[in-house]
């Protein structure tokens, strides 16, 4: 059984209703009982001096028992806290008739363990959605403190789950897939306490060989749901957590190397063409970001040489220029 309680910001429980700055849903007295037919009598006993009849022990909240009674609850909880205007004699009636409480009467009573845990629970809900729309949308935020504050409240796991959620949504964009399996392996490696400055290092375990295979065939989806399933595997100790995390860095990789092995499929132009006629031609090419074509520094002669630019009033891409010395 639970019960709403919902007071004015301007209330003070503890003002008597002698004085002149008493508020009950920040409404002074006399425009209470106009807009509601409520009175003293109602909400105090007649043994209660008018000098201590204050909000704290005033008879205001309901208490329905029954399931029967869930209209009448809905229509209570509509006429006290949201319309306020309409004076409804039946509803005040059935709330009269009604089994109330006083916060004096509810605080002794209340379950603080149970509230603060909901409480928590909504904080952490709120904190994770608030994550995954940034990291969608590529939005700068203090991520670290909110995965650190899930660990130490035990909410953890729902960021992983939504954060595999949200993969499986985009599993066609290789933009946001590298990143999100980046944070994915931040967080893990935030679970791992004391061994979250080792993320970085080897991700060959043979039991990721299977995911990281599906990365490189294309097979996305597949890939997302066995590597959370893989990940299952290495929760059980903050060591294994650590290296759950450097697998899903390798994953970002894989990705990235998938996205970074499409521009080969856009753009298949044949680089023995270009130099089989002559041992140096200039090429001009656009493209968003630096290409080492050459397997190597692109700055180093005498394979390639290239300027770039960038003009920011008008987001146009880099233009490079390099040369070929039969590569």
């Amino acid at each position: 059984m639970s019960l709403n309680i919902v007071f004015g910001l301007k209330d003070n429980f503890m003002i008597p209703l002698n004085n002149s700055e008493f508020k009950i849903f920040n409404e002074n007295w006399q425009d209470f009982i106009a807009k509601t037919s409520i009175n003293e009598s109602d909400l105090w006993a007649n043994d209660i001096d008018q000098s201590n009849r204050t909000l704290f022990n005033a008879k205001l909240y309901s208490l329905l028992h029954s399931g029967s009674c869930e209209i009448e609850r809905n229509n209570l909880s509509d006429f006290f806290w949201i319309e306020m205007t309409k004076k409804t004699p039946g509803i005040v009636n059935k709330w009269r008739n009604s089994l109330r409480l006083s916060l004096e009467d509810i605080f002794p009573i209340i379950n603080l363990e149970k509230v603060f845990n909901n409480r928590r629970f909504i904080f952490n809900c709120i904190n994770t959605d608030l994550l995954i729309n940034h990291i969608v949308e590529n939005k700068v935020t203090q991520f670290i403190p909110l995965i650190k504050n899930s660990v130490h409240d035990g909410y953890v796991n729902n960021i992983l789950k939504k954060l595999d959620d949200i993969s499986l949504k985009f599993l066609n964009d290789l933009v946001i897939l590298p990143r999100l399996m980046s944070f994915i392996s931040i967080t893990l490696s935030e679970m791992a306490l004391d061994f979250s400055t080792l993320r970085s290092g080897p991700s060959q375990n043979v039991q990721w060989l299977d995911s990281f295979q599906l990365i490189e065939k294309g097979q996305i989806k597949q890939a997302i749901l066995s590597l959370s399933k893989e990940r299952e595997n290495w929760l059980s100790r903050n060591d294994l957590v650590i290296r759950a995390s450097r697998h899903y860095e390798g994953a970002m990789l894989g990705f990235i190397r998938q996205a970074t092995s499409s521009f080969k499929h856009q753009f298949d132009f044949n680089l023995k063409k270009i130099t089989n006629k002559t041992n140096f031609n200039w090429v001009e090419v656009n493209s968003p970001a630096r290409l080492d074509l050459a397997g190597a520094w692109s700055d180093t002669p005498p394979f390639f040489y290239y300027i770039y630019f960038f003009n920011f009033l008008t987001s146009s891409f880099f233009k490079v220029r390099y040369t070929t010395n039969n590569v």
